[in-house]
């Protein structure tokens, strides 16, 4: 049985993390710092963390947990950059990494745990609503940084 582990990444996973970012095919290539993964590893509010498996980091995913007015004391938290390895899907890996992330809102007392997925990963949308209780119940909308650049350039009305 392989020995797998789930934790905060640090420094010399940056590497690693972008490979997988790659993964997920965005319009722009992935740019993952040591520097900034080190920031991130002691910080209270958001962290990557990193599934390895013998090792070797084969999963990740971006957990960012934020103050919320609307339920009393109840954060929020949202799930971003979620990967796991193409060689090592389908053998529960996603599925461990999603029930830590669960443990950790849960302890946090979090009211919402909010996922954002690329619209044309259907694969994985089906593997949140089926195998981890996530519910297509909204419509997110994302404006990427070349598009605020374009949108601040505009005269206000």
């Amino acid at each position: 049985m392989p020995d797998i582990v789930i934790e905060r990444a640090r420094a010399d996973d940056a590497a690693a993390i972008e490979a997988l970012y790659r993964v997920l095919g965005p319009s722009s290539p992935p740019q993952v710092s040591p520097e900034r993964i080190a920031r991130l590893h002691d910080h209270p509010e958001q962290s990557v963390l990193v599934m390895r498996v013998d090792g070797v980091v084969r999963a990740t995913a971006l957990l960012m947990f934020g103050l919320d007015v609307m339920f009393g004391e109840q954060d929020i938290a949202l799930v971003e950059n979620v990967v796991v390895d193409p060689a090592c899907q389908n053998q529960g890996l996603g599925t461990m990494l999603m029930k830590e992330i669960d443990r950790l809102a849960l302890a946090r007392g979090v009211s919402k745990l909010m996922l954002l997925s690329g619209n044309q990963r259907e694969q994985a949308h089906s593997f949140y609503v089926e195998r981890c209780g996530y519910q297509a119940s909204k419509q997110g909308f994302v404006k990427y940084r070349r598009m605020l650049l374009e949108t601040a350039a505009e005269p206000h009305p």
